[in-house]
């Protein structure tokens, strides 16, 4: 099923459908950044680079014409006035998402204004009890949420964990 598709039979309710469409343009806009950072600076794995000092702390966006910065697990993204919060999941994984990171991105673009912090957390907990989103609590960032039909369809890259 596609993400289109997903999203127009997810929720009869308006905002978890709202949230859906977000969480779809954020994680265009993050495999995008990623994918831009990973061309200009040709390596596969940004988090180890950064870590082993191959990549600089922080930095231009050439192509993309905008800036990153490594922090902890993850990499700051500000393109074209959006900020894209990443935390990197198993195996480099960029397409997990939380609310925190939903948020930030919400408020960078214009489309998202309305969306407030407590309506994206109470819609991510009903995505969750639908069974639409999981959290499947994966080192190095077990706060991430996936679709998890990502997580069936192999594209994973691990085992999810019982609980």
């Amino acid at each position: 099923m596609t993400k289109p598709a997903t999203i127009a039979s997810a929720s009869a309710d308006p905002r978890s459908s709202d949230v859906l469409q977000l969480i779809v343009d954020y994680q265009r806009a993050a495999r995008a950044a990623v994918a831009g950072l990973k061309r200009q600076s040709e390596v596969t794995n940004l988090l180890h680079a950064w870590r082993s000092g191959k990549l600089r702390q922080s930095g231009r966006l050439i192509q993309l014409r905008g800036r990153y910065s490594f922090h902890g697990m993850g990499c700051r993204f500000e393109i074209s006035g959006r900020i894209i919060e990443v935390d990197f999941g198993p195996s480099g994984r960029h397409d997990g998402f939380d609310a925190w990171r939903l948020q930030q991105y919400a408020e960078s673009a214009f489309e998202w204004l309305d969306l407030r912090s407590a309506a994206i957390n109470r819609s991510l907990r009903s995505l969750e009890s639908t069974g639409l989103i999981i959290r499947p609590d994966w080192n190095p960032s077990p706060h991430l949420y996936y679709f998890a039909d990502d997580l069936e369809n192999g594209h994973s890259g691990v085992k999810r964990k019982t609980r």
